[in-house]
């Protein structure tokens, strides 16, 4: 069948334009170009508000493990306090017994007084507990290049996400060495509590009962 001139000049012309497709296809690179901005901006922010507030964290960590050692120095103070207390209250109670068994006699039967000073066994544990070596694992976050992220624009912004991202990496290393020394302060410091405790509670009992032997001599 053949087809007449007319005909042919009324189908649609199926080539495709290419002055419009490479618009199309400029306005989509623009698009994606936008939204890639867009979205390292938005991760800027992150970034940078990741990196404020681990700085605050990690600010805060340092004070509180200063705060401990400081303590820690204190129960020592405290502790070694009680004990010469306890002793000096044993060494009275000596006296008092020797006094009891030469009630007639108690003014020249008074020896004169001897402190004594033992020896802190539990000393130790703060020389044990600062030599433990604990072995960190740096956490990996990485790629094979050695970025924390992949570059899409290569530019400034990116550049300072990387930074932050570096840094974030290490605030929060140190906030992991940071919680480590405070729980192994706090792990020195919990016994020491219980014994400071004992000590108080058995110079209470101690006091008291001299007290009672005294007021027995006196109305003697």
């Amino acid at each position: 069948m053949a087809v007449k001139r007319g005909d042919i000049d009324n189908f649609p012309n199926l080539k495709p334009i290419s002055n419009q497709g490479n618009e199309r296809l400029r306005l989509k690179m623009v698009d994606f170009d936008a939204e890639i901005l867009r979205m390292n901006s938005e991760a800027l922010g992150c970034t940078n508000r990741m990196v404020g507030e681990l700085e605050k964290i990690n600010e805060e960590g340092v004070m509180t493990l200063a705060a401990l050692e400081n303590q820690d120095e204190q129960l020592d103070k405290l502790e070694e306090n009680l004990h010469q207390i306890n002793d000096d209250i044993s060494a009275v109670k000596n006296d008092i017994k020797k006094m009891e068994r030469c009630c007639c006699f108690n003014l020249l039967c008074l020896p004169l007084k001897r402190f004594r000073r033992n020896k802190d066994k539990d000393m130790k544990e703060r020389i044990v507990a600062s030599s433990i070596v604990v072995n960190h694992r740096s956490s990996n976050r990485k790629g094979r290049d050695g970025a924390y992220i992949p570059r899409l624009t290569d530019d400034a912004v990116e550049n300072e996400i990387e930074d932050n991202l570096r840094q974030v990496d290490e605030t929060l290393n140190s906030i992991k060495h940071l919680a480590v020394d405070i729980n192994v302060q706090l792990s020195i410091q919990e016994p020491k509590l219980d014994r400071i405790r004992d000590l108080m509670e058995n110079s209470d009992l101690a006091m008291g009962g001299a007290n009672e032997r005294v007021k027995r001599l006196l109305s003697e």
